[in-house]
């Protein structure tokens, strides 16, 4: 594996544009390094980045408050 994948590869695996990883990467959301011109993300971050959003998403909602 390479040391950093480019926004369109990170795009593919996320279903998503690479437009969406841009910018979530601009607002750091997404951490991200800059080389040069370049954005670039480490895929051990992507990984990070992935679990910390599920663990998130199974976390139960605070009390007093439901979904939808």
């Amino acid at each position: 594996m390479r040391a950093f994948l480019r926004p369109e590869e990170v795009a593919v695996r996320l279903g998503m544009s690479p437009w969406t990883v841009y910018d979530l990467a601009r607002r750091g959301v997404l951490p991200a390094v800059r080389i040069g011109r370049s954005v670039r993300i480490r895929p051990a971050v992507l990984e990070d980045f992935l679990a910390e959003r599920e663990s998130c998403a199974r976390s139960p909602l605070p009390s007093g408050r439901r979904a939808g």
